[in-house]
């Protein structure tokens, strides 16, 4: 009778450890169905943290912001104040309203509200467009929670935005006349109050990065940048950048790299290839205080659809495989997390060309003397050609005449064709000539 309890008791202990195992097991599967469908992103802790960080940007004199949306009766609720919108994506960017727990994926053109974070990813950026002048350009990997424009009387500005970011940001707002304009962002390690000189027409250009230990680059290409840490203000003028590490106060703005001149390839270059791609080339040239430099390639001239973007030691690279199509690159030289600004951008086309070039060519007429003749025709213009072997000029409309010596008997005469990118194209004629002419 013990020994039947204690196996009765063993198997219920087995029973329990798999309906242990089977609830574990099901519960991992549905953790990895909310990391699929509910990217982790930043987590919400983290982002309170931040919130509370951007209320107490107040030690600038910025207003709070504390309206809220009203109920319009007991059953309908007022959508958050109008912010920005995403006028343009790549690849996977997404988006969280301030008072929801989900991201979900954003398309071009969404709108964006009152503190809503947009998170891009890997090899993912993003636009968001305040007004026909002002706009944010995000990085991948990047996270923003920004706040609507709106009028600070304290400060008498004409409006600002403030925003809070992770990763790579890039803006540019621009004041008219007088009025005067300002962006504030916010980092773990800074805040920074960036807007165009006053008085004046003109933009301010600016990038903001949260490197890889956490410091912050404020970079100001033009207008002007209060930057707060630690009690402590610096001003950034234009072409000037300052790095802060967190819990530290702010050092020295530095003047940014001078930006590289592009050498090759050559404005509006057109690369021709049959079967395998060509290798392009890039140059520039270098300038003192760049320790590296920061080569984009990209498929449109606004630079959204990114190919290549790396640091680079040296002032060349060379790229062997791309597809046919338009491409747009530019540099910039790197010191350290001081990035300058960019070099002008530089277009150039690859095309695939399977078509052999056309080309015709003047018959000699048969019985011709032994002498010299003439061998005239036509063919693709910029083709290369050849006559026996040997390199014919041909003129732009592709126009070609060479002179040949004929030979007492049979003469085999051969033309080639060769377009840029190597297709050929053959003409072939067998003569028999008489003796030479008295």
């Amino acid at each position: 009778m013990l020994i039947g309890r204690l196996r009765s008791l063993a198997v219920n202990a087995v029973q329990a450890a798999a309906v242990v195992v089977l609830v574990l097991i099901f519960f991992s599967i549905f953790l990895g169905l909310l990391n699929i469908f509910f990217p982790i992103g930043s987590g919400m802790k983290e982002l309170m943290k931040r919130e509370t960080l951007f209320k107490s940007s107040t030690q600038l004199g910025q207003a709070k912001n504390k309206s809220r949306s009203q109920t319009t009766s007991t059953d309908t609720v007022a959508l958050p104040p109008l912010a920005a919108t995403l006028t343009e994506i790549r690849n996977t960017v997404k988006s969280k309203r301030a008072d929801e727990i989900a991201w979900v994926a954003m398309a071009a053109g969404a709108p964006l509200y009152n503190k809503d974070a947009i998170q891009t990813f890997e090899r993912a950026n993003a636009r968001i467009t305040f007004d026909a002048e002002n706009h944010l350009e995000m990085g991948e990997n990047s996270l923003v929670i920004l706040r609507r424009l709106e009028q600070d009387p304290q400060l008498k500005e004409k409006r600002s935005v403030l925003v809070m970011v992770e990763g790579e940001l890039r803006g540019r707002i621009k004041a008219a006349g007088r009025d005067a304009l300002q962006v504030e962002v916010i980092t773990a390690a800074a805040v920074a109050r960036i807007q165009p000189r006053r008085g004046v027409d003109g933009n301010a250009d600016f990038k903001v990065t949260v490197n890889s230990d956490q410091s912050s680059t404020i970079t100001v290409y033009q207008g002007v940048a209060q930057v707060v840490s630690q009690g402590k203000t610096v001003r950034v003028e234009e072409n000037q950048a300052v790095t802060v590490i967190p819990d530290q106060a702010p050092t020295s703005p530095k003047p940014v790299p001078v930006p590289p001149i592009p050498t090759t390839p050559e404005e509006s270059s057109v690369f021709y290839y049959r079967d395998v791609p060509p290798k392009i080339d890039f140059g520039w040239k270098e300038f003192s205080g760049s320790q590296k430099y920061r080569f984009v390639l990209a498929k449109d001239p606004a630079f959204q659809d990114v190919v290549y973007d790396e640091r680079l030691s040296r002032a060349h690279f060379a790229h062997g495989n791309l597809k046919a199509g338009d491409y747009y690159w530019r540099v910039s030289g790197m010191d350290g997390w001081n990035e300058g600004g960019f070099s002008g951008t530089r277009q150039f086309r690859i095309v695939q060309d399977r078509e052999p070039p056309p080309l015709t060519v003047q018959p000699i007429p048969e019985g011709v003397a032994a002498s010299r003749h003439v061998i005239t025709g036509k063919t693709e213009s910029g083709a290369r050609l050849f006559v026996l072997g040997s390199p014919a000029t041909v003129a732009e409309s592709g126009e070609f005449s060479y002179s040949v010596q004929l030979q007492e008997g049979i003469n085999v005469i051969v033309v080639e064709a060769v377009d840029a990118a190597a297709n050929v194209t053959y003409y072939s004629q067998l003569i028999n000539t008489h003796g030479k002419e008295e």
